[in-house]
């Protein structure tokens, strides 16, 4: 998974001694070499220092696949994708206030979906509760941008991720939502636990000045105690 340990005995350390020498837990290395915690950018650049390699040597079977920019390789199927932000699972979200704390980790290391390119995938960190029945409020969404999927997208039940642009281009906003297609309308569906959400319709939304689009659809999450 790592080679955190190999690496360590090397260095003739032992737990402790790395831990103290990282200002954290013998308990947090314990975790980090068996793979029970994220092993973050963060975390690969001090235990790097330390240990007196690259933060890339403490990967191990890195895959050849080309990644998204900012993406750190990882073991075969596997890869550190950056969170690009965050999408509003509720009410819509404007781009520009995700400028607030989304998320204190720069990357997270999730499954790769062989259907798709490597470097179409990318992170959106999940804000409220209308698809709890999926995604809990605070989890991730591994989402694989539009054009990196067939020509068919959005196709009749999938999850997606939906820009909408106003005010002549001045205001975008995300929202996440399931794609049905419903008397011929499209329709963006909740899947909540709370029936306080209701469906959107993306042809109301296209008023004078308003524009809807599928930008990614969504393969999977990922949620952890960090």
């Amino acid at each position: 998974m790592n080679n955190i340990k190999e690496l360590r005995l090397l260095k003739k350390l032992s737990v402790q001694n790395l831990a103290d020498k990282i200002d954290t837990t013998v308990r947090q290395i314990y975790r980090l070499e068996k793979g029970e915690r994220n092993l973050t950018q963060d975390w690969m650049v001090r235990l790097a220092k330390v240990l007196e390699c690259e933060p890339a040597d403490i990967i191990s079977d890195a895959t050849t696949n080309i990644l998204p920019e900012g993406a750190i390789p990882m073991p075969s199927g596997f890869a550190l994708l950056p969170v690009l932000g965050a999408v509003q699972a509720g009410t819509w979200l404007e781009v520009d206030d995700q400028q607030v704390e989304v998320c204190d980790l720069e990357h997270i290391k999730v499954p790769l979906v062989a259907d798709y390119s490597a470097d179409k995938h990318f992170l959106l960190k999940v804000i409220g509760d209308s698809m709890n029945k999926k995604i809990p409020n605070g989890y991730y969404a591994i989402c694989v941008c539009a054009d990196g999927v067939n020509n068919g997208f959005p196709s009749v039940g999938n999850m997606v991720v939906v820009e909408r642009t106003r005010f002549n281009g001045s205001m975008k906003e995300v929202t996440i939502k399931r794609f049905k297609v419903v008397d011929g309308r499209d329709v963006l569906i909740p899947e909540s636990y709370d029936d306080k959400y209701k469906p959107i319709y993306p042809d109301q939304e296209k008023d004078e000045g308003t524009e809807v689009k599928f930008v990614a659809k969504v393969v999977g999450t990922i949620g952890f105690d960090l």
